[in-house]
């Protein structure tokens, strides 16, 4: 099975809690993780909980859950439902915070984007269009933190690549190009699996 199948599978399994008195907020990420199939729940302050849970998703200043089982990590509700919820998954696979961050870019009229942290995959997604990949990586930045950050880009189409990197350099992000012909691509998420493969394979400073 392909990576991005991996991905959506381990996405699947999970359980994340969502515990906010804010409404907003809670329908935005309610709504983020139905889109991306992902189970959830949500908890009462200063309820009880007794199953298993992966990731615990909490309002700044209200009283979490207590729990039965161990304590699951715990990531604080930000401004951005998107952050909020790529930070989750992240720490759900053990990987809030990691030391190297690569992104991998398949350029193209609707890029692949895929995120390796720490040598795990946490995160493959297309991209509406190229103007919106510079927005996805900062974003991505925010949300996983990472101690370091490298974006690889594939070469298969240098209009498209040449415009991404110029726009990657200017934000300040280190980049590197890579051969596509050294990657295989599958039929099933393609442009996805197509930017995990670049962001696996080493390329040559932009």
């Amino acid at each position: 099975m392909d990576e991005v199948s991996l991905l959506r599978d381990r996405e699947r399994s999970l359980l994340v809690g969502i515990c906010t008195s804010d409404f907003s907020s809670l329908h935005d990420i309610v709504g983020i993780l139905k889109d991306r199939h992902i189970p959830h729940t949500v908890l009462e302050p200063g309820s009880l909980w007794e199953t298993g849970m992966d990731c615990l998703l909490l309002e700044k200043g209200v009283k979490p859950p207590a729990f039965t089982m161990k304590c699951p990590a715990t990531v604080p509700i930000s401004s951005d439902p998107l952050i909020t919820v790529d930070r989750g998954v992240a720490a759900s696979f053990g990987r809030d915070a990691p030391k190297e961050l690569v992104a991998g870019v398949d350029p193209g009229k609707r890029p692949g984007v895929a995120f390796i942290a720490d040598g795990i995959l946490i995160s493959a997604l297309r991209a509406a269009g190229p103007s919106s990949l510079l927005k996805i990586i900062v974003r991505a930045r925010k949300a996983y933190r990472p101690r370091e950050i490298m974006v690889r880009v594939g070469d298969g189409d240098p209009d498209k690549g040449n415009s991404i990197i110029t726009e990657l350099r200017m934000a300040g992000f280190s980049v590197e190009i890579v051969d596509e012909e050294k990657t295989t691509r599958t039929r099933r998420y393609r442009d996805e699996n197509a930017a995990v493969l670049i962001a696996r394979t080493r390329g040559n400073p932009a």
